[in-house]
């Protein structure tokens, strides 16, 4: 299963989850034993860069064993135009990494603006984009 995980909650997931972030503790430990690639690149991967994911020794070892896949800066820039004319959030950068890595259909974030943009048909389609729920994570990683 291949995931996208903004910034936001890369601390909690691509790191150990602290006993405040519990809930996302199923999904970080499934990370752990490589059951889920992590897709990211261009601004998500300096975002990545600016809170010391690239740095920590899980998201090392992901990308040693190829579950951490960085997609192509120039790549992820070809999508990026019909992003930023659909999209509410401020985050057209993952839904253009979306478009560019279409086996990356699940989100794990926070945002809900973007949550709302990555559900959007109109956005990403074929699959459709999911997002995790900590509190329904069975039901939002089944069938990806």
């Amino acid at each position: 299963m291949c995931l996208i995980v903004d910034a936001n909650l890369a601390q909690v997931v691509l790191n150990k989850p602290s006993a405040a972030n519990s809930a996302y503790l199923t999904l970080s430990k499934a990370v752990c034993l490589n059951r889920y690639t992590i897709f990211h690149g261009g601004k998500l991967s300096t975002e990545y860069a600016k809170c010391g994911i690239l740095r920590s020794p899980l998201f090392i070892e992901l990308s040693r064993s190829g579950r951490a896949i960085k997609i192509a800066t120039g790549l992820i820039n070809t999508h990026l135009p019909a992003a930023n004319n659909l999209c509410r959030s401020n985050d057209q950068h993952i839904i253009a990494l979306a478009k560019a890595a279409p086996r990356a259909r699940v989100l794990v974030s926070d945002d809900k603006a973007l949550q709302a943009d990555f559900k959007n048909k109109s956005l990403v389609n074929n699959p459709r984009g999911k997002v995790y729920s900590p509190t329904r994570h069975n039901q939002s990683l089944t069938n990806c």
